[in-house]
């Protein structure tokens, strides 16, 4: 018995050791193709398993599977829809030898489960065949023994790193759950049950607790969910009981956050990106509801929503019926949103249109409004808070029924008194929304308004922006809004009108627009009515061939429109406008205008009317229009300028014109009308060619020039005689090689002017060639046309020709073929004009023949040759000589441009005075004229002269003259037409000056200078014949009879006169003027006071033959023209009246009359007069003879001897 005991014993263990054992040692991996046919007979997809499959008893049964993965559905994203890393299951041993399953836990690693429906609506989490038999499983559970299934225990499930993907084929969504890491734990299939994890959703990362109580009975189970995101920035938590006999739930339900602002900006950055500034930073945010839930409705009530220091209370109820509704009402005393929003909110860039799609491009916005589902919301808050002001009693009201979104009432009262007001239905059919409804705003303070909106007031006059108000009705789609029914009122404007936008690849609009009076000005900031309406300058149209993207008028073709506006009253800019309208209508690039114009704009009025056809093709225009100024100041206010022609000179202006054909090759035919004259432009155009295309006649005319260069240039032609009318002609061509030639005619003042040539405008450097010609047939009838009182001597002195052709770039032209004719004066020559430079350089090059100039001198004017000279004027009674004007001349015009020229002249006669060869050099540059040299032969000797004038704040100049070998005796000739004295000539002088006026010139004056003549002679006396005389005074006959001669005729040769003088402040001083001449020596000294024009000259002479004799001299004081003559001959008087003593010659003194006869002839007195011719009879009326002429006085010695020194220096 023992030994069977014992044996039975060891079969036992055996057997039991085999149970356990044996399954270590069995190689499961040959049971996965039974595994996989199973799993694919039941859902009709693959089951792979990849990896080992292990299973143990000791110490506890287990199982493992390694690599799994379950195939996903035809047409899925990815190929499977689970893969598992590892699946391990452990199971309790020792009740599951009782028959029950207590699984102690399950762990699944790194598990990746893609849920998704494809686009044709499939789910790939239905699988064939589930469902079937499934009742065959039998068994409620419950674990007792009548055949049902074991009871089943669990007493933690875990996943690690686990990811569940949710696409939408459909919808283009995909969301994401990662890092899930999670903890169950049951006591059994009905609970309770605990779950503790976390995962992350788009980075955020996320933390919850939950836990359920026991299910299945009587009593109603606690359930509890906590859900934690971003550390706590953001908690929800609801709390309560479910019933599952209802099924019903009650309890709470609570979400805050201890920083609103981080809360958002956690939450920000986990959905599309965290903005610069978030709402509610640093504040309190709490919403906590009684919920209350079951499968006909939910219940949230005594709902509250705490945010910062505001608090909103209300309900929200659902109804779960055939079609749900939510009802939500919330209200609140205060929102105070200003401490809520952001302090600072940078505005967020503009995102690119997708695709570079077009502007103006518009897309189907599909939003459909649900049909099955209703509710409503009210929202009403006493007062908000924002932007440092209270918006009061605002109110939001509205219904979801059957599609249709109603909003009852939206309003608000804005600070300032602006009551705001919108009313209307949001419609949709399942392709785009719809509202339609009314828009109402009444403001009492608009000014109040806008400046708590931010805008700037401050510049508009204080009694405006004060009432207004709007009313219209809107109909909007997201292709179309529709405006009609609009009133505005803006203090006391009062404007009507509608509008209507169509969004679609080209927009189009429609306005149409009634105002009765509006002050425009009253509207700007201080000031802004007096900038100027507009500027800029023109831009260079382009080379070559525009292609169509650069035609200016393709913008027409961007949009359709049809405007129709009206303005009874306005004042702009300072201007009233009276009665402007524009009626006009855009379609498909073409544009109509059917009425546009003002009836007064600034003092003028205008119509246009017409049509521009295919504006982004080939443009064509049908224009007409009308402009007429009456009064030009006003207008002149419109354009932010003045007048340059004063409006009564100017009259009233008129502009009318057509213009028609294709843009290509538009006829237009244009007039201008002003100031009595009239401009006129005919012909063809090309505007769109590159350069513009013209073939035009030009026409300008008007009745009187003088009026019209009265109007234009006021005084221009002050004194200048009648010019006659004024006529012009020409034509402005464009050649085939893109160059504009022209040809202009104008006759006025009886000649013509003419210019001929072409031009390159566009060209990148523009150039010209033209030749302009003046010409008159009577050069004297010109000139006396701008100096009416011009007589010259000569007579039948020819015409007048200029031409000149100037050609290459504007900036650099060439002078070519330049003749200037006068009568028989001919010049010829050419030149430059550089303009490149930041002043204009002039460069001449003329030669001319000989220069007459006496035929074009009056003839009252003095001629230097075979002149009579002047009666002398009494000393005391002379005219006064002419003073030194102390007006500024002014030299600016040097500094306006450089110049370089040169002149060659064959020979100048004037009167006696001919120049031969006469050369010219000078040069301009930076403000200074330099005189290089002006040369030439006169008087069989040369002259240079060299100079400058310098435009400086105190004008500088100088001067150096020249004279060599010149013949006195023809300069005499020419000068006095006398020869009396002869001899050669050397002259030279160097002076500077500065000052703006003549006087001040002449008194800075200074320098030098030195003249000598030579080997010349005198003629009138003969200073040896008289010295010796002095030697044969005891012959008193011979004496008077050779004195006589000596004195009245004959010459006295002399070697040299020479000198040199200073200038110094206006003041020429010379102390060393000497002559030596036959007999006789003089010597001089000069002081010329210039300013005052005074003078002071002394000259002394003694006879070298007499060394005993003493000096004689005359000294002229006083005026340049008219000194005073003091002579000083006593010492010589007494002399020779000595001598006539110690020789005895007065005894026989003037016995016969020679002293007499000899006076006469030294004083001009020449013989005695002859009788008086007999007295006429009286019926001849001649005036009564004049008395007989006393009889000469006795001469005295003495007498005679002054007397004859007297006329000896007068000579």
């Amino acid at each position: 018995m023992r030994k069977l005991l014992i044996g039975l014993a060891v079969l036992v263990v055996v057997l039991v050791a085999a149970v356990l054992v044996v399954p270590g040692f069995v190689d499961w991996n040959g049971y996965k193709p039974e595994i996989q046919a199973a799993a694919r007979e039941a859902t009709g997809r693959e089951l792979r398993l990849d990896g080992d499959i292990g299973l143990s008893v000791l110490p506890s049964p287990s199982l493992s599977v390694e690599n799994v993965a379950f195939a996903n559905i035809d047409g899925g994203s990815a190929a499977d829809m689970v893969t598992l890393q590892a699946l391990r299951v452990h199971v309790a041993l020792v009740p599951l030898l009782t028959g029950k399953v207590h699984v102690t836990s399950v762990t699944l690693v790194k598990p990746t489960i893609v849920l998704e429906r494809l686009a044709d609506g499939r789910a790939n989490w239905e699988l064939a065949g589930v469902g079937q038999g499934a009742s065959g499983a039998g068994g409620s559970g419950g674990g007792d023994a009548g055949g049902g299934a074991p009871a089943v225990a669990l007493d933690s499930a875990i996943i690690q790193d686990g990811t569940l993907v949710y696409r939408d084929a459909a919808g283009g969504a995909e969301q994401r759950i990662e890092a899930l890491n999670a903890t169950v734990s049951a006591s059994g299939l009905q609970g309770p049950f605990e779950v503790d994890g976390s995962l992350s959703y788009h980075g955020l990362p996320l933390a919850l607790q939950a836990s359920v109580g026991q299910l299945g009975g009587s009593r109603p189970s606690a359930v509890k969910l906590v859900v934690s995101a971003a550390e706590k920035a953001l908690t929800a938590t609801v709390s309560g009981s479910v019933d599952t006999a209802g099924p019903a739930f009650s309890g709470d339900a609570r979400i805050e956050a201890p920083d609103l602002g981080k809360a958002v900006e956690r939450l920000g950055s986990a959905f599309g990106g965290a903005p610069d500034g978030v709402a509610g930073a640093g504040q309190k945010f709490a919403l906590a509801a009684a919920v209350k839930g079951s499968p006909t409705g939910v219940e949230l009530s005594e709902l509250a929503v705490d945010l910062g220091e505001s608090r909103l209370q209300g309900e929200v109820s659902v109804a779960l019926s055939d079609v749900p509704t939510i009802d939500a009402k919330l209200t609140g005393n205060r929102l105070d949103l200003d401490a809520l929003l952001p302090k600072t909110a940078a505005p967020a860039p503009a995102a690119p249109a997708a695709g570079g799609a077009a502007p103006g491009k518009s897309e189907t916005v599909a939003v459909a409004i649900p049909k099955g589902i209703g509710g409503s919301v009210d929202v009403a808050v006493d007062a908000v808070q924002y932007k440092g002001a209270t918006i009061r009693r605002v109110r939001l009201a509205g219904d979801l029924v059957d599609g249709a979104a109603n909003l009852r009432l939206a309003t608000a009262q804005l600070p300032g008194g602006t009551e705001v007001t919108v009313t209307g239905t949001a419609l949709s059919d399942g392709n785009e929304p719809q509202f339609v409804g009314r828009v109402e705003a009444v403001s009492d303070n608009l000014r109040a308004t806008l400046d708590w909106a931010g805008i700037d007031t401050a510049g508009v006059e204080a009694d405006r922006l004060r009432k207004a108000s709007i009313r219209a009705a809107v109909d909007a789609t997201p292709r179309k809004v529709e405006v009609t029914d609009w009133t505005m009122e803006l203090d006391a404007t009062k404007a009507k009108g509608g509008l209507t936008l169509v969004l679609r690849d080209r927009p189009a609009f429609g306005l149409s627009l009634e105002v009765d009076r509006i002050n425009v000005d009253a509207y700007l900031p201080a000031g802004a009515a007096a900038q100027p309406a507009g500027g800029g300058g023109t831009a260079r149209p382009a080379q070559g061939t525009a292609p169509a993207a650069g035609n200016p008028l393709s913008v027409l073709n961007a949009v359709d429109a049809n405007v129709n506006i009206k303005v009874g009253e306005a004042t702009a800019l300072g201007v009233p406008v009276r009665d402007a309208r524009i009626d006009a209508l855009l379609q498909n690039g073409t544009l109509t205008l059917r009425d546009v114009g003002v009836a007064d704009l600034g003092g003028a009025k205008a119509s246009v009317s017409g049509v521009l056809r295919d504006a982004a093709g080939k443009p064509s225009v049908d224009m007409k229009f009308d402009v007429t100024v009456v009064n030009v100041d006003r207008f002149a206010k419109l354009l932010s300028t003045e007048s340059p022609i004063p409006a009564k000179q100017l009259g009233q202006v008129s502009l009318k014109g057509t213009a028609a054909g294709d843009m290509q090759d538009v006829n237009v035919d244009v007039k201008l009308a002003a100031a009595g004259g009239s401009f006129g432009v005919k012909g063809t155009a090309k505007p769109l060619a590159s350069p513009p295309g013209l073939d035009l006649a030009l026409a300008v005319s008007h009745p009187d020039a003088n009026k019209l260069a009265a109007v234009l240039a006021p005084g221009s032609l002050d004194g200048v005689g009648p010019l006659g009318p004024l006529d012009g002609k020409g034509t402005v061509r464009t050649r085939d090689d893109g160059r504009y030639a022209n040809s202009f005619n104008i006759s006025i003042a009886g000649g013509a002017i003419a210019l001929v040539g072409n031009a390159a405008p566009f060209a990148e450097r523009p150039d010209v060639d033209m030749a302009i010609e003046v010409a008159h047939a009577d050069a004297v009838k010109l000139i006396r046309t701008f100096a009416p009182d011009y007589r010259p001597a000569g007579r039948n002195l020819g015409g007048m020709k200029l031409r000149t052709r100037f050609k290459g770039p504007v900036d650099e032209m060439q002078l070519f073929d330049t003749e200037l004719g006068l009568g028989g004066i001919k010049a010829t020559g050419g030149g430059s004009i550089d303009s490149r430079g930041a002043k204009p350089k002039v460069t001449l090059d003329l030669a001319a023949n000989t220069v007459a100039l006496d035929p074009w001198l009056p003839p009252s004017a003095p001629k230097p040759a075979g002149a009579v000279p002047a009666a002398p004027v009494p000393a005391g009674q002379a005219a006064p000589a002419r003073e030194w004007s102390r007006e500024r001349i002014d030299v600016s015009a040097l500094s306006a441009f450089d110049a370089d020229l040169k002149a060659s002249i064959e020979s100048i006669v004037y009167g006696s005075y001919v120049v031969d060869n006469a050369q010219l050099a000078a040069t301009v540059k930076d403000g200074v004229l330099d005189l290089s040299r002006l040369a030439g032969g006169m008087f069989g000797g040369t002259f240079d002269m060299t100079g400058q004038l310098a435009d400086r704040p105190t004008p500088t100049a100088a001067l150096v003259v020249k004279v060599r070998d010149a013949d006195v005796r023809k300069a005499a000739e020419s000068a006095a037409n006398t020869d009396m004295v002869s001899g050669i000539l050397t002259y030279d002088t160097d002076l500077k000056t500065q000052g703006g006026s003549e006087f001040e010139l002449v008194s800075a004056l200074s320098g030098n200078g030195s003249f000598s003549v030579r080997d010349g002679v005198v003629k009138g006396f003969d200073l040896k014949a008289f010295s010796d005389q002095l030697k044969a005074l005891d012959r008193a006959p011979d004496f008077v009879q050779l004195a006589q001669k000596s004195l009245s005729g004959g010459e006295t040769r002399f070697t040299s006169l020479t000198g040199t003088y200073t200038v110094s402040k206006g003041v020429l001083r010379s102390n060393d003027i000497k002559l030596q001449a036959d007999a006789a020596a003089g010597t001089a000294t000069a002081v010329v006071d210039l300013p005052p024009q005074q003078m002071d000259v002394r000259t002394m002479f003694r006879l070298s033959e007499h060394p005993n004799s003493p000096p004689v001299g005359v000294r002229l004081v006083g005026p340049l023209d008219n000194p005073r003559r003091i002579f000083q001959i006593e010492e010589m008087q007494a002399y020779i009246l000595q001598r006539m003593v110690e020789r005895g010659v007065l005894r026989n003194f003037d016995k016969d009359g020679k002293v007499q006869n000899l006076l006469n002839g030294i004083q001009g007195g020449g013989q005695a007069p002859a009788a008086a011719p007999a007295s006429p009879t009286p019926d001849q009326g001649a005036a009564p003879a004049p008395a007989p002429a006393p009889a000469p006085a006795p001469v005295k010695p003495e007498d005679a001897v002054k007397d004859l020194l007297k006329g000896l220096l007068k000579n």
